[in-house]
């Protein structure tokens, strides 16, 4: 079956199909997808269980900035439940999926709110913030950074991922992308960051740089290239182009899940993938 315009652009919009507000336990298939298909995942979830590690307490708070369906979140609400976690969003349509979600499992330490995160008074506060992928759709990035540092608590970690260099490999991912167009622009995003302009901004708003890896090196990038590829054509291009990108993302997925593998094996200098764990002072 071939989805109509409106629901392929509605997949990325955060427009959920109606089947999973009558089973919101669908999404853990979601998550499951996203594991196999986005690299930027391993290298958060790693990041992001070491830092729970550290907490002194089960009882930690977390928020997730730009929660969008809880991919993130609601595992580690189930993993922790005397935990208290926050989701914010701006999105309408992932915090109503996410209140169902939180509704009918239940989730009783998990509460969301629709905001937009840099213009919210009075802040959230959090032993562990995070932010992943979302910095560069911001209009006001230095409102934002400003924002996420006050969240995070005396004492806690603000885990950060954001996109860098832009660099691509492969001629036809750009012909697709200038083509077609993707999440990103049709979220439109507002910049495309150089690794030192992000640590500038996380340095300005007076957090402590902890620790700073790269994800997508080359293998990465060439993984997620040959995936994406087919993925940008299959949400958008006509009936043909659809099915044939449909065989094709099948057919190189072990290879781009090989890449994938190797890239995460192997530290890089630079990627198109950053992630930052920062530290608020106890004296801040």
């Amino acid at each position: 079956m071939i989805l109509s315009d409106n629901k392929l652009r509605s997949l990325q919009t955060h427009d959920f199909p109606r089947i999973f507000f009558k089973y919101p336990g669908l999404i853990r298939i979601a998550y499951g997808i996203s594991y196999l298909n986005q690299l930027r995942k391993w290298y958060v979830v790693g990041k992001l269980n070491k830092l729970v590690r550290q907490t002194a307490s089960p009882q930690f708070s977390f928020i997730d900035v730009g929660c969008g369906e809880g991919q993130y979140m609601f595992p580690l609400a189930a993993q922790f439940p005397r935990s208290t976690i926050t989701g914010i969003d701006k999105s309408s349509g992932n915090i109503e999926f996410a209140n169902e979600y939180i509704r009918q499992r239940p989730f009783p330490n998990v509460t969301v709110t629709q905001a937009v995160f840099e213009e919210m008074t009075p802040l959230l506060e959090g032993d562990i913030v995070m932010c992943i992928g979302v910095l560069h759709f911001v209009d006001d990035d230095k409102a934002g950074i400003c924002a996420l540092a006050a969240m995070v608590k005396p004492g806690g970690s603000l885990l950060l991922e954001v996109p860098v260099n832009g660099k691509t490999l492969l001629p036809i991912y750009r012909w697709a992308l200038s083509r077609y167009g993707n999440y990103d622009t049709i979220n439109e995003r507002k910049r495309n960051y150089l690794p030192d302009e992000v640590l500038a901004l996380v340095s300005e708003s007076g957090l402590d740089v902890k620790s700073v890896t790269y994800a997508y090196g080359t293998l990465g990038k060439l993984g997620h290239e040959i995936y994406n590829t087919s993925l940008v054509i299959l949400l958008n291009g006509n009936v043909i182009e659809r099915i044939i990108s449909g065989i094709i993302i099948n057919l190189l997925y072990p290879l781009t899940l090989i890449l994938y593998a190797v890239d995460y094996c192997f530290s890089h200098k630079e990627g198109n993938s950053m992630i930052i764990v920062a530290e608020k002072g106890m004296s801040i």
